[in-house]
């Protein structure tokens, strides 16, 4: 569809969408009844996808900037009262949520490096033969070797071995998320956020294939993988929407897609958001686990009963409900 067409097309629809905006404005939206808030509604997402997909129809600069304004605007009036109520964040969570994490493209960017380097440093570490001494270079050596003391049945025992108790999670909930903030920040800065980001991923997979090697410590990898299983699934997803959230934000500096360096920020500023506050909610999520579970006597099938449920939310959530839902932005 040419860029004209669309406009003749979409025009009276954003007409219709301006014509409730203005009524917010310079009126009440008690007087609106539920069918007619409900459209307000499908028109502001419809609006939201025609900004999405500007760039890819070459909308003149003016058509993208008022489009932006627009959808600013219905945002603010759709969301500004009755914030609390679980009828108006409903949607929001359950559609506007994960159909943007799952079509963002620095999402799939860093997922993509980040599970790259995970499984090349894993099997570079398990398979020796192929790079020998892998496992031995600089920061991986110190990082394998930190491990190997914490989680040998010696540094257990020097620990005074490992206990939850009621305030556990704090410490991790206080840790992870300012994690979470520093990789959000430095992703801004693109290099070094995903430089960050998949060096921890080289460590980890580094890491994980060193001791599941035949000749690596016994009592370590059982210790290891009993501590990790269930909390490091929401950790990497977390750690992978932050560093994404930074990186789109960072991006929007750069390449503005025809809008002033102001409202690309203000614009990609605004669907960061539910990136970064998915990435926060799993480090809380994986916080808990690792404060309350990791430390505890629970069997194994508990622990990898929670890492299953964990792996079955995220791909419901953000892959099931992003797939689902990318439909329902059209209005015929």
């Amino acid at each position: 569809m040419k860029a004209a067409e669309l406009i003749e097309k979409r025009q009276p629809q954003w007409s219709e969408l301006e014509q409730y905006v203005h009524s917010f404005q310079y009126g009440s939206r008690q007087k609106l009844t539920g069918a007619q808030m409900n459209r307000f509604a499908a028109l502001y997402r419809a609006a939201c996808a025609d900004l999405a997909l500007a760039d890819s129809y070459s909308l003149p600069p003016d058509t993208v900037q008022y489009l932006h304004d627009l959808v600013a605007q219905s945002h603010n009036q759709l969301y500004r009262a009755d914030r609390m109520r679980i009828s108006n964040w409903l949607p929001v969570l359950m559609y506007d949520v994960p159909h943007r994490v799952f079509h963002d493209k620095s999402v799939r960017v860093v997922f993509v490096l980040f599970w790259g380097m995970f499984f090349l440093s894993m099997w570079l570490s398990y398979e020796d033969t192929i790079w020998p001494q892998f496992d031995n270079q600089p920061i991986l050596s110190d990082f394998i070797a930190s491990v190997d003391q914490m989680h040998s049945d010696a540094g257990i025992t020097m620990q005074g071995g490992r206990h939850a108790t009621l305030d556990s999670p704090g410490f991790y909930i206080w840790n992870n998320v300012n994690l979470c903030l520093k990789t959000f920040v430095e992703g801004i800065l693109i290099i070094p956020g995903l430089v960050f980001t998949m060096f921890n991923s080289y460590l980890f997979g580094g890491t994980f294939g060193y001791y599941a090697r035949p000749d690596a410590p016994v009592d370590v990898y059982n210790n290891l993988v009993n501590w990790a299983t269930g909390h490091l699934v929401f950790e990497f997803a977390a750690l992978i929407l932050a560093t994404a959230a930074g990186v789109k934000l960072g991006m929007s500096w750069i390449n503005t897609k025809g809008l002033t360096r102001k409202a690309s920020l203000q614009k990609n500023g605004m669907e960061t958001i539910p990136i970064i506050g998915c990435a926060i909610v799993m480090m809380i999520l994986a916080a808990f686990i690792e404060g309350w579970i990791a430390p505890s006597d629970a069997p194994y099938w508990v622990r990898f009963t929670i890492m299953i449920l964990s792996l079955v939310s995220i791909i419901g959530y953000f892959i099931v409900l992003g797939i689902r839902q990318g439909g329902r932005h059209e209005i015929r």
